[in-house]
């Protein structure tokens, strides 16, 4: 599933908040948290590179919730970021950024892929309305939210 939206301020904008991690349950109703498993240092002592941290998902809707870890598998600021899960609920997903001719808007679209269970797999694509709720609540709820969380806390304070 994937949805896009247009977003009034610039990809590298979009790129830094977005790629916050923690930040997320913060313009996603669904997430509960997003906790980095890993610590920021290896045992050396050295920072470990952007991007490559383990996080740990949660999830909670109408009183059921589960976790998954996933790790971000791209990064290329401010165009790209791809993850997917590493443990619990199978996924994998992509945010592109594209910029307008003049670098002051973007088109971000946010594209998720669920691996389900054979006989939930079946029921789902008999059903296009757990679909289209995943596609059109979930996440164009998301980025709304993204935009209006960026517009009122990270551009407010340009």
């Amino acid at each position: 599933v994937s949805t896009s939206l247009e977003m009034p301020f610039p990809p590298e904008v979009a790129f830094d908040a977005f790629s916050n991690l923690e930040r997320q349950p913060s313009w996603s109703n669904w997430l509960k948290s997003v906790k980095y498993v890993d610590p920021a240092e290896g045992d050396d002592g050295v920072e470990v590179a952007f991007g490559s941290r383990e996080t740990k998902w949660t999830v909670g809707f109408r009183g059921i919730s589960f976790s998954w870890t996933s790790i971000s598998t791209r990064l290329e600021r401010p165009r790209l970021i791809e993850w997917e899960s590493t443990s619990g609920m199978k996924n994998q997903g992509q945010v592109i950024f594209e910029s307008n001719s003049e670098g002051t808007s973007t088109d971000m679209t946010l594209k998720m892929t669920f691996v389900t269970p054979r006989f939930a797999a079946a029921i789902f694509r008999r059903s296009g309305k757990i679909a289209n709720f995943v596609e059109n609540k979930m996440l164009k709820t998301t980025l709304v939210n993204f935009c209006d969380v960026v517009m009122a806390e990270d551009l407010q304070s340009r």
